[in-house]
C-alpha cells in the first residue's frame, strides 16, 4: 500500500485554504477602512477644534453671520501644524476652510471644507 495524498484530498485542502484566504482578506479590507474612517473623523476633528481656538483667541468671538478661516491662516498663526489629509495621502491646501456659523439654538458650527475658499465665493456666479 502506498503511503500519501490522493488527489481529492490535496484539491480539499487547497479550497479550503482558499476559502481561509478570502476571509482573511475581506475582514483585512474591512479594518483597513475602518481605521482609515477613523482617521480622517480625527484629521478633521483637529482642525475644527484648531478653528475654533483661534476664532476665540484672535477674534472678539462675536458671530454675527458667518466667518471664514483658511488652513493657511490657522497654520500661520500657529494653531495647526501641516496635516496630511488620510483620504488622500497629500498635504492639507492652504487655501483650504473651516466655516463658522450659527446654528438655530444660537451655538457656533463648525464645519471643514475641502475646497478652495476662492471656490466657494465664485460658485453663487
Amino acid at each position: 500500500m502506498k503511503k500519501g495524498f490522493t488527489l481529492i484530498e490535496l484539491v480539499g485542502v487547497v479550497v479550503i485554504l482558499g476559502l481561509i484566504a478570502t476571509f482573511s482578506v475581506t475582514a483585512f479590507t474591512k479594518l483597513f477602512s475602518d481605521s482609515a474612517d477613523k482617521q480622517y473623523t480625527e484629521y478633521v476633528k483637529n482642525i475644527t477644534m484648531a478653528a475654533e481656538n483661534y476664532f476665540h483667541n484672535e477674534t472678539d468671538g462675536l458671530l454675527i453671520d458667518e466667518y471664514k478661516i483658511t488652513i493657511g491662516e490657522l497654520a500661520e498663526k500657529g494653531y495647526l501644524k501641516k496635516e496630511i489629509n488620510p483620504k488622500t495621502n497629500e498635504e492639507v491646501q492652504d487655501n483650504y476652510y473651516v466655516r463658522i456659523s450659527k446654528n438655530e439654538d444660537g451655538t457656533e458650527k463648525y464645519e471643514f471644507v475641502e475646497r478652495d475658499i476662492n471656490e466657494e465665493d465664485n460658485q453663487g456666479l
